[in-house]
């Protein structure tokens, strides 16, 4: 009797275990949709022809199909349809030959694990596989079109391969969530929507020929490290790219505005020289590793709590502005006042226009020093701090003991940062090729001096 028993139930079991096979025509998938619906079956294979009405009913399919296969089915349109398996329980699909393109939410909510795109699909679209919790690798052709947020919310994604030609753009949300993935930016893609990398495990950010950046694109990577630019190639950002990405090591020069929040929360370090006509609120906030601060010529507007509570801001260079007083919001540097309510910082401004920064009710606030302007050869022998190229190095020598000595390529990049303590300094060696014309600043007492010197 029990030996019955066990047979009948096995049988039961193998029955509930076979694939089910159904040949449609288009319109008639809907006379299925009862037994599709409540089937135990695991495999769901569907032949024939179907429009797009047809596919769009199997969102309601049962529970128990996880793997469907539709190589033998003609589809109008060669199109799956928006929300073709959305929070289904299917993890595994073949696809028909010829399919071009992928629908909205198709297979967004789903457990598939492993997503192989046809190389024929030339188009996905927004969130097709968004919140797919358990995908963890896949390969889609470069080609195609890519609407936004594909991938959005894959926690376990960490692999993705694009074949063939490679995009040329990121959309907005394409990976934003994937907190495994460390995408590899391709050469080819010049635009980075918004949100794109946001909350992902990139580690380097090579944006050399991204033109654009959206709004928090690359914000929320505390595994980011570096960001690379090209000093030749314009680019543009938006709010808060950089937001909340804690361990970047150090920005590279660029040239435009800052974007509000641009790396707030974030301990960058930063040494070039900010060359748009607007720092936008924010945009530094609460970083306490940028010492000091170099406005380019074109400065205009400094918005509220740029450089909130940036403690270890000690200078702010305007000399560049001359008579051209920016523009600066009450709080733009909330957090940074002493007890005798005034900034603890240097705003080093040059000596015939100091007047003019001291009746700002802001910048009257800090420790205003005169500085002499640029030389082209500051090299003067009765000068009390003296810089001047000796063969292949640049010397420095003071009167005082010298408190500062940076030395910058035109482009803004450091080449050296000093604080001697000496009457004399010597920086040999640098990278640079003969010929090269550097930026050199030099602090001795309440003397600052900027010097341009060719090796």
């Amino acid at each position: 009797m029990k030996r019955t028993l066990l047979s009948l139930a096995a049988a039961a079991a193998a029955i509930s275990l076979q694939a089910l096979t159904i040949n449609v025509t288009p319109g008639s998938l809907a006379d299925r949709m009862l037994e599709l619906s409540n089937t135990q079956d695991e495999t769901l294979t569907i032949k024939g022809s179907a429009d797009s009405a047809d596919l769009a009913l199997l969102k309601n399919i049962s529970r128990s199909v996880t793997k469907l296969d539709i190589t033998g089915l003609a589809v109008e349109g060669n199109a799956l349809p928006d929300f073709f398996l959305f929070d289904t329980n299917v993890s595994f699909v073949k696809y028909p030959s010829g399919i071009t393109s992928i629908g909205r939410y198709a297979f967004a909510s789903t457990p598939v694990s492993v997503a192989v795109i046809p190389e024929s699909v030339t188009s996905i679209g927004e969130f097709a596989f968004a919140d797919c919790d358990q995908l963890s690798a896949v390969s889609l052709p470069g080609a195609a079109t890519l609407g936004a947020g594909i991938f959005r919310g894959c926690t376990q994604l960490d692999k993705v391969v694009f074949k063939g030609d490679q995009p040329s753009a990121y959309p907005d949300h394409l990976f934003d969530g994937c907190i495994k993935l460390n995408p590899q930016i391709p050469e080819t893609v010049t635009l980075i929507g918004a949100a794109a990398l946001r909350h992902t495990a990139i580690k380097d950010a090579d944006l050399s020929n991204v033109t654009s950046v959206g709004d928090y694109a690359l914000s929320n990577c505390n595994s980011l490290r570096s960001v690379e630019l090209s000093t030749g190639n314009p680019i543009q950002f938006g709010k808060g790219v950089f937001f909340c990405s804690h361990n970047i090591g150090e920005f590279p020069s660029w040239e435009g505005n800052v974007p509000d929040l641009f790396s707030a929360q974030s301990n960058a370090a930063f040494t070039g020289t900010l060359t748009g006509e607007t720092i936008g609120e924010g945009a530094f906030a609460n970083n306490t590793r940028i010492d000091s601060i170099t406005f380019g010529p074109a400065v205009r507007t400094i918005k509220a709590n740029a450089f909130r509570n940036m403690h270890a801001l000690r200078t702010v260079n305007a000399t560049e502005l001359g008579t051209k007083v920016a523009e600066v919001d009450p709080e733009a540097f909330s957090g940074l006042l002493d007890d005798n309510g005034r900034y603890p910082i240097s705003l080093q401004v040059r000596r015939q226009t100091a007047s003019l920064w001291r009746e700002n009710p802001v910048w009257a606030l800090f420790d205003i020093n005169e500085t002499v302007g640029v030389d082209n050869v500051a090299d003067d022998a009765s000068a009390a701090l003296r810089i001047f190229a000796e063969g292949n190095a640049i010397r420095v020598t003071a009167a005082l003991p010298i408190d500062r000595v940076e030395v910058y390529t035109l482009d803004g990049i450091s080449l050296l940062t000093a604080a001697p303590g000496a009457l004399e300094f010597t920086a040999a060696d640098l990278p640079v090729d003969a010929g090269t014309l550097l930026i050199v600043r030099a602090k001795a007492g309440s003397t600052l001096k900027i010097a341009k010197l060719t090796l």
